[in-house]
């Protein structure tokens, strides 16, 4: 597993705790500048590192408020 889906994967957890606990504005920081960089351009991306972020865009839904950083 590269480190970017790595990243993406914990990211996932962090966001499916958050939501499990009933946390409706939350910002989630990384150390990985192309992870945050590929969230915050939203590009169709046809990889399985595209789908990851796929799956993490649903996750993101369930919040009132969301920042990636």
């Amino acid at each position: 597993m590269g480190i970017e889906c790595a990243e993406a994967e914990a990211l996932k957890e962090g966001i499916m705790w958050t939501s499990n606990n009933n946390v409706t504005r939350a910002v989630f920081e990384t150390d990985c500048a192309s992870l945050v960089n590929r969230l915050k351009s939203r590009k169709e991306d046809l990889s399985i590192f595209g789908f990851q972020l796929k799956e993490i865009f649903k996750l993101f839904e369930s919040f009132i408020d969301v920042k990636i950083e």
